[in-house]
């Protein structure tokens, strides 16, 4: 099976030459297992609306995210057994355009990921919950929060916000066919106008603001899929993480370049250093338990587990469950 990525990028020409050749580079050494089928067959009935031969990936990479959205890029293709087709944006007006206009006509659904994300499993094991969406439900996204007590939306939010605890936006499912039909760029210009002086997080907060409106068009996938410090700089608070690993590492708040909880930052070195084309067992996994290893005296290097045990099942290794 071979590897198929699309790359739409604006950028300056030197920028345009030097992500191609890093792009070609990773094209040409990544060989897709095929000892087994992908996670899940995605159906195309009409409810769903969108295309199960490919899945997109999109990543908005402005200013300093260069190297981010790279590492990114590249622990997709560490795990993945697809095709993937990657659409990196990356001009800042473009960005400041996106809920204002239709920039993808043509792509069906996408998954939306920060460039401080990472892939601890394969795309493909989110990307099939478009197939646990119902006729309605057009994203989906992983709660803000698991603890009332220390979330930000029920205590400083001064807009409306999905649910009891909000919604964090760095990890998105995107049915862009479904959008379209509800139209939702016609909604981000008045909530952002009528709600500019209070919008703390952005595009996240306005997306909040929607769903809370049309909370049944938003299907919630777990916190496993957004692993954030705050599911474990306290205490663990991500449940789903403790019993089936994390899925998506989510360094916010700069946490990927950050002595706050190491673990963050030692696990983007790691994929950062990794050289595609290499062994994963030796020249990652080994390297990432090690360092983990020396973190159990922090709150998130206490449960260095979580953080393993996707990896650990990529590889078929036995591990322990605990």
């Amino acid at each position: 099976m071979k590897l198929k990525m699309r790359l739409y990028l604006y950028l300056d020409v030197a920028v345009i030459i030097s992500i191609f050749v890093i792009i070609f580079y990773l094209y040409s050494i990544k060989q897709i297992s095929q000892k087994e089928q992908l996670y899940s067959e995605l159906s195309t009935t009409e409810n769903l609306f969108y295309n199960n031969n490919e899945l997109v990936v999109a990543v908005v990479a402005c200013g300093d995210r260069l190297n981010e959205t790279l590492t990114l890029i590249k622990s997709a293709l560490m795990f993945s057994k697809g095709y993937l087709n990657f659409i990196v944006i990356a001009e800042d007006k473009l960005k400041e355009n996106l809920n204002e206009k239709d920039v993808l006509p043509d792509v069906d659904a996408l998954l939306y990921m920060d460039t401080d994300t990472l892939f601890l499993t394969p795309v493909e094991s989110i990307w099939r919950y478009f197939n646990k969406f119902n006729a309605s439900q057009m994203a989906a996204l992983a709660p803000e929060h698991e603890d009332p007590a220390i979330a930000w939306y029920n205590r400083f939010a001064k807009h409306p916000y999905y649910g009891k605890l909000g919604v964090n936006s760095g990890v998105m499912l995107m049915n862009l066919t479904r959008m379209r039909l509800f139209k939702w760029t016609e909604y981000v210009v008045p909530i952002y106008k009528k709600y500019k002086l209070h919008i703390t997080w952005g595009d996240q907060d306005i997306i909040n603001i929607i769903f809370h409106y049309h909370p049944g068009k938003l299907f919630i996938y777990s916190c496993r899929y957004n692993y954030r410090p705050d599911h474990c700089m306290y205490s663990s608070i991500c449940k789903a993480a403790e019993k089936n690993g994390v899925a998506v590492i989510h360094g916010s708040r700069g946490f990927f370049h950050s002595e706050k909880q190491p673990i963050f930052k030692e696990i983007y070195n790691v994929f950062y250093s990794f050289q595609l084309g290499s062994d994963i067992y030796r020249d990652f996994y080994q390297p990432v338990e090690a360092h983990l290893d020396t973190l159990e005296n922090t709150n998130c290097g206490k449960l260095k587990n979580v953080f393993l045990k996707n990896i650990r099942r990529y590889l078929d290794l036995d591990f322990d469950n605990t």
